[in-house]
Order: structure tokens, then sequence, then C-alpha cells
């Protein structure tokens, strides 16, 4: 997925541990200033988790510090959501992945797994939570253990091979529901994998942290793909300005109280033949590319939009221009050229965002 990176007053020392390019930059209006009303105070916090990467959040509100609340939560959703290792004496998302049972599972793992089946039926299997072999397979093909070592054109080919058995083992696969129990179970041998909506899950649930705490001047970067953005002191919009245009700031929009989501081909991947390998994998083919090299988007509910991104870049412009009315967000979509997004269409109403419009 591209990457969001929010520029403010603070030491982001902890962002140079950060391997990968950022693909999308927000410009934030000093929210944080000490004048103004003094009955607000500021905080920022930060945590590593969920999926590897780097949560981080600044808010002002009337009250104490709740960071370590939003901490708490989102190592919790981290635990839970690990499709590789289990939790000692509690069901995850692995142990889910290794039963064919009733697995009892805590109420957020539970909304996690509801959330997901929901998304996957709305973006008419284009989201598709139950590939996690897929995933695996070209993940490990494509990048594998070791860095700057690329697989042939004969490995990839090799891998392909394994793509139909797997891919009508997830397309027989579903999930049944206990409701009054929280009781999840497996209706065949796919593996479940969450990533490409665990990030805009937590980005949604921190926004609902802040919201039982009064705060509405905020700004929630979860994981660099998906944003929530509440109010700036001042007033003004946030600058959202996606990189990996060929001109600087060709693509800037402005706006507050939304949230960002975005998918992308260019954080992770390889080239080979012309053709762009990465690492999401198309659910109707089981391969790992896309017509579409970006989706952007801007809505209401980060959970929502963090899943029709990655739909959105795989089905292309009637299938995102179909959605973004039904399902109320907008989008911006692109195609790649020479390493650079070119842009394809968008939202009337993202183009009346435009910041240089």
């Amino acid at each position: 997925m591209p990457f969001l990176f929010l520029v403010d007053d603070f030491d982001r020392s902890y962002d140079k541990n950060m391997k990968l390019k950022k693909t999308l930059i927000i410009l934030l209006p000093l929210i944080l200033s000490s004048c103004g009303n003094e009955e607000v105070k500021y905080y920022q916090g930060f945590d590593y988790g969920i999926f590897h990467s780097f949560v981080s959040w600044t808010y002002g509100a009337k009250g104490e510090d709740f960071s370590n609340e939003i901490t708490s939560y989102l190592e919790r959703l981290d635990d839970l959501s690990d499709p590789y290792y289990p939790m000692a004496g509690e069901a995850n998302l692995f142990s889910l992945n290794e039963s064919s049972d009733w697995v009892a599972v805590d109420p957020v793992l539970y909304d996690l797994l509801k959330t997901a089946t929901d998304l996957k039926e709305k973006t008419e299997g284009y989201f598709d939570p139950y590939i996690g072999k897929l995933t695996k397979l070209w993940k490990n093909t494509l990048f594998g253990e070791e860095e700057d070592i690329f697989p042939t054109q004969e490995e990839i080919d090799e891998a392909a091979t394994k793509v139909p058995e797997l891919l009508e083992e997830a397309n027989s696969f579903s999930l049944s529901f206990d409701e009054e129990n929280k009781k999840v179970k497996r209706n065949g041998t796919a593996h479940i994998d969450l990533g490409g909506l665990v990030k805009g899950y937590a980005v949604e649930q921190i926004e609902k942290i802040m919201s039982a705490h009064g705060s509405t001047i905020y700004n929630i970067n979860g994981g660099q793909s998906s944003v929530g953005l509440g109010n700036t002191k001042s007033g003004k919009p946030f600058t959202v300005s996606v990189m990996y245009s060929k001109v600087e700031g060709e693509n800037t929009f402005k706006f507050k109280e939304k949230d960002t989501s975005g998918s992308g081909v260019y954080e992770q991947q390889y080239r080979l033949n012309g053709k762009i390998y990465n690492h999401i994998v198309n659910p109707k083919t089981g391969m790992p590319l896309s017509d579409y090299s970006m989706a952007f988007l801007v809505g209401d509910d980060s959970s929502v939009i963090d899943a029709f991104a990655t739909a959105c870049m795989l089905a292309g412009p009637d299938k995102a221009n179909e959605w973004s009315k039904k399902y109320d967000f907008y989008y911006s979509l692109y195609k790649d050229k020479d390493g650079y997004t070119d842009f394809v269409s968008e939202s009337s109403e993202l183009t009346a965002m435009r910041a240089n419009g």
C-alpha cells in the first residue's frame, strides 16, 4: 500500500527506522501551538505494531492524555489479528486458521472478521480476506527473506502453477458466526489474512476513542497507508499530496474531518519483462498484478475506504465510480507511466478538493 507521512513540529526520529519510501505526504497546519484556548491540551503518541507499521497520533483534548488507552488497544488488536504467531492462552487469527472447529474469539477479533466478510461482499470479492495462502505464496516468491534478491521468470512461472488450486480453495471458503457466544468457524481450508483491512480498522477505532474523550482536533497516521483527519486548531483544512506524481504537487487536495486511504504498487514491487509484480494479489486472478498502479480514497469510515482502495485499484474506474456513489467515498485512480502515477479518473467531489484546481 502507499504510505502517508504526517509533517508537523514533533521529533520524528523513529521514522528513520522505516525502510519504505513515502508515497503520500500530508502537510499539517500547526494544530499544536500553545496559544488560544488554554483549556485544551495537546498530546502526541505512537506505537509500533499493526502488521509491523508505526501508528502515530496528535490531538487536542480537555483533560489528561489518553494515549495509553490507544496504545493498549493497538497492541491487543495487533496480537489478535496476527496470522503468523499464536497468543498464549487465547485464540487469535493464527489459531483460528489452524482450526476447523468453532473457536471462541475476543469481541475485537469477532468484529474485525465480521467487518472483513461484509466488505468482501460489498467489494464484490475484489477485497478478499480469504486469500491468505495466495498472499503468502507471492510474498515468499517475490520478496523472500533476503533483500535485493529477486526471482527469475522461471520461478514466477513455477509459483503461478500453484495459483488455480489455491484460488479454488479461497473461492469455496466461508466463515460462520455465532453472535451470542462470539464464536467463529472456518468452512474450508483457506487461510484468513486481514492485512488489507486492519490498519484502516485501527484508525477507525482510534477515532472512536478520540470521540469518546471529546477530542475533535486530531490527526492519526495509521501505518502510513490510512490516515484519520479531524479538525485543525486554526480551522483550516489539511493539505494532502499524492507522491509518485511526475510533477511535484500535481495531485494535491485540501480537506478536513475525513479519512484517507491509499493502495498502490510502488512500495513493494518487482519489475520484470514489462510487468510490475507487487504485494497486492488480485483475488479474481490469484496473481500479484494490476492494470492500475494506485488508488487514493477519501471518506468517513477508514475501515471501508481501506478495503475499497485495494478493490478500486484492482477493478478499475468503472467499478470505482459505481462504488464511490453507492458507499459514499471519493476516489482518484492512476496508472503507472515510467515509474510515476499517470492520472486516470476521479470523483467530481475530489476534483473540487484539489488545491491546484
